[in-house]
C-alpha cells in the first residue's frame, strides 16, 4: 500500500492541479496560467525522479583479493564477465570460472542468473561496463550483485592471477 501510495500520489496531484488550472482557464480565471504552469512543473519533476534515483545509487565495489578469497570460498559467486567474446577470449584473458555474457545481451539472461541464485561479480576491462552492468542485474530484481574494482587491468595487475589467453581456456 505503501508503494502504491509513493508511485501514484504525485501524478495524482499533477493531474489535480492540471485539471484545476483547464477549469480556471475555462472559467475566466487569471490565476490559470499559474495552476498550469505547477501541474507542468510537477509532471517534469516526475518524468526525471527516475534517473535521479537510480543515478545516486552504485554497486558495491570488490578488490581482486576479496574475488580471490570468495572464489575460494565453498559459495563461490558467479563471475560475468560483460565485455564482447573477443575482448573475453583476448590477451587479457579472464577470470577463470568466469562466464562471458555481453553487456548488450544482459537483459535477456537477468532472469536466468536470477534464477542461478548465487551472488554475482561483474568484470570488464577496467570496470565502466561492469558498473552498468551490475545496475542492470539490480533494477532486474538480483540482490547480491558486486563489481571487480579495476576490471581485468587489475586482475591481471596482480601478480598470482595472471592469465594469459591459453591458461584461462
Amino acid at each position: 500500500m505503501l508503494t502504491s501510495a509513493v508511485c501514484m500520489l504525485p501524478g495524482a496531484a499533477a493531474f489535480a492541479f492540471a485539471g484545476h488550472g483547464g477549469r480556471a482557464a475555462l472559467g475566466g480565471e487569471s490565476d490559470a496560467l499559474g495552476w498550469a504552469l505547477g501541474a507542468l512543473g510537477l509532471l517534469a519533476a516526475l518524468a526525471l525522479l527516475p534517473g535521479l534515483l537510480r543515478r545516486g545509487r552504485s554497486p558495491t565495489m570488490t578488490s581482486v583479493d576479496e574475488l580471490r578469497s570468495r572464489l575460494a570460498a565453498a559459495d563461490a559467486p558467479l563471475v560475468l564477465d560483460v565485455r564482447s567474446m573477443d575482448e573475453f577470449e583476448g590477451p587479457l584473458g579472464h577470470v577463470p570460472g568466469a562466464v562471458c555474457v555481453p553487456i548488450e545481451q544482459l537483459d535477456g539472461r537477468a532472469r536466468e542468473l536470477r534464477a542461478d541464485g548465487r551472488g554475482v561479480v561483474t568484470v570488464c576491462l577496467t570496470d565502466r561496463r561492469s558498473t552498468r552492468a551490475a545496475l542492470q542485474l539490480l533494477d532486474a530484481g538480483l540482490h547480491d550483485v558486486t563489481v571487480l574494482a579495476g576490471g581485468m587491468k587489475a586482475w591481471n595487475e596482480s601478480a598470482t592471477n595472471r592469465v594469459s589467453k591459453e591458461a584461462a581456456s
